[in-house]
Formats: C-alpha cells, structure tokens, sequence
C-alpha cells in the first residue's frame, strides 16, 4: 500500500512538473517577444548567465518536442525547429 502510493506521488510530481516547464517557457517566450533581454530571467531560471537562461529555454523547448528516449537537450530543439521550417518551406513550395 505505502508502496503504490509513493509510485502515484512520484506519476503525480512528474506531471507537475512537465505542466511547470510549460508554463514557464510560454512566460519567457512571451517576455522575449515583448523584448525582455535574456539576462532578466536569469534569477528565474536559476543560472547566473544570460547564456545559461538561453541554455535552459532551449532545454524546455526540447522537452516539449523530443520523442520518448531522446535526450533533453538543445540540439532537439534546433533539429525540430529545423524539420519545421524545412516543412513549412516544402508547403509554401507546392
């Protein structure tokens, strides 16, 4: 019993979890659209470098777009970004 209630606890702060790195990417997409420079969401992102915020951003950013298995990291996100656009180019071409 203490057992399967441990394992929904842990299903239940991934959730949490995945719905936070939603919402925060959206702010700070939101804030970069509006202008916001990359060195003030350093507090909020918990690094110490604008270079570190935009690091995370593009680790958020793959989390949400990579496959089960893939690893969350920015190269994910620059690969999606790019079979995107490569789409949206082969669209606009036909």
């Amino acid at each position: 019993m203490v057992g399967e209630v441990a394992v929904l606890r842990a299903k239940l702060w991934q959730y949490l979890r995945e719905q936070a790195d939603v919402g925060q990417l959206k702010a700070i997409e939101d804030g970069r659209s509006a202008g916001v420079p990359w060195y003030h969401f350093t507090e909020a992102l918990c690094v110490t470098s604008k270079q570190g915020a935009y690091q995370k951003v593009r680790r958020l950013k793959a989390e949400q777009v990579r496959d089960p298995g893939e690893r969350r990291a920015p190269e994910i996100a620059r690969e999606f970004e790019d079979r995107v656009a490569a789409e949206q180019r082969a669209e606009r071409a036909r």
